[in-house]
């Protein structure tokens, strides 16, 4: 979406360096998600700092506590900069992503799902208004808000003649445990991939289309392009067996196709780009990527990711709850603290993820427990009129091994059109921006 006409602004800002730089791109992200576009020969003036967005100098630095809140931009420019994630002393799991316990939100008892940078925006919005700037949804067709749809490909085949083995053990040790309906279940899916064909856990690739077209739905597939340690998956060679035939089939659908960074890209420069280039090989124009396991640090990474020519990233959320880890609703360009610029690097946030709810070293929820946080979400998103990323796995999405957590997914696709809201591919949501 590209602003025109009265929605081109040229901003006015008397403050000293890096205070305007960070200004500057603070006001962008926001103003783009209003859809006003900043351009340096526009006509129409907006002057920074003013009464209704005062500057306060000493909020701008780049510490571990978040502002006050005095100057507003300030605390969505510590959001959205990821401020507290690159000091030193930040706290990390034993995946070294930043860990949901030690964040700001977590240490001042915030609701995750709170979003204080939306707050700003509100703000701007007003500032804008002063200034005679009109402000719109980016949304297409009066849509009130968009949630990009994503599922991370982490397994394509887990029947195989090993793979059956473990199941049918897996069943024998439920019976002894009395979980009947575990044995069942691993029963069933050996059963099925007996007969042939894909008939299999992970290959759920038509159940989704099927699920997302009868809502005008799309979304997009994570794929991974590189087996270096176990954490990278399962049955590792049927992955890279059946890759190509499940691209074909993703892209034939009409779905978008991103990237999946192995475990390992995270400590291992130049690895990202190797695997771009691999399923390039695949599908041209490789331009979305998530990380597997959710490793991703906007501080070692964006940069590597914008010279492999990224386009968007979808990682930025909590592995443990759901939420908007940079406390925003909406896309937003990454910024380098380094070079106090911005990334040519479009964040989708991601809000919500099925093992968030369902892994039981997170909130390890049944299906039918989850239910209230899926729909909170969707809610809140809503509310906002915000666009955020979703994920929910390819093996989530079986109806037999998924225990409801497929169903638990139509559901929310449902609530989300329900409330209005358009259902997209990340590439395409993070398109719309100004």
């Amino acid at each position: 979406m590209n602003a025109e006409g009265g929605n081109l602004i040229r901003l006015a800002i008397d403050a000293p360096q890096p205070v305007a730089a960070r200004a500057a791109y603070t006001l962008q992200q926001l103003l783009a998600t209003l859809g006003v576009g900043i351009e340096r020969n526009a006509a129409r003036v907006a002057e920074w700092p003013n009464d209704v967005l005062p500057c306060v100098p000493e909020e701008w630095e780049t510490t571990a506590l978040a502002p006050p809140g005095t100057d507003p931009l300030a605390l969505a420019f510590w959001h959205l900069a990821r401020v507290e994630e690159a000091q030193a002393d930040v706290q990390r799991d034993t995946h070294g992503r930043t860990a949901y316990a030690g964040s700001w939100t977590a240490r001042n008892g915030d609701d995750p799902l709170d979003a204080p940078v939306d707050r700003v925006r509100e703000i701007v919005r007003r500032w804008a208004h002063a200034h005679g700037v009109e402000t719109a949804s980016i949304w297409p067709g009066g849509r009130r808000f968009a949630l990009a749809l994503s599922h991370d490909v982490d397994g394509l085949r887990r029947l195989t003649k090993a793979g059956r083995k473990r199941a049918l053990k897996r069943a024998v040790r439920s019976i002894g445990r009395r979980e009947a309906g575990d044995a069942a279940r691993d029963v069933k899916s050996v059963a099925a991939s007996l007969r042939g064909g894909h008939h299999d856990p992970y290959w759920t690739f038509d159940r989704i289309r099927d699920m997302e077209r009868a809502r005008d739905a799309r979304s997009t597939y994570y794929f991974l392009a590189g087996h270096v340690v176990p954490e990278d998956g399962e049955n590792q060679e049927a992955y890279e067996e059946l890759l190509p035939e499940a691209v074909r089939v993703v892209t034939e659908g009409g779905d978008e196709v991103g990237l999946h960074p192995s475990y390992t890209s995270y400590e291992t420069p130049g690895l990202v780009h190797a695997e771009r280039l691999r399923l390039a090989g695949l599908v041209p124009d490789v331009e979305h990527v998530r990380y597997h396991y959710l490793r991703f640090d906007p501080h070692r990474h964006a940069r590597e990711l914008v010279d492999s020519g990224v386009r968007t990233d979808s990682t930025l959320g909590w592995a443990e709850r759901p939420g908007f880890r940079s406390g925003f609703s909406f896309p937003y360009r990454l910024y380098d603290l380094g070079r106090e610029r911005a990334h040519n690097l479009v964040e989708v946030p991601l809000v919500l993820m099925d093992g968030t709810l369902d892994a039981a070293h997170y909130l390890g929820l049944e299906a039918e427990a989850a239910w209230p946080h899926v729909q909170a979400v969707v809610d809140r998103v809503a509310r906002l009129g915000g666009g955020a990323a979703v994920l929910w796995h390819n093996d989530y999405l079986d109806p037999v091994a998924s225990r409801g957590y497929d169903r638990l997914y139509e559901r929310l696709l449902d609530l989300a059109q329900a409330r209005g809201g358009w259902l997209a591919p990340v590439g395409e949501v993070a398109g719309r921006l100004a």
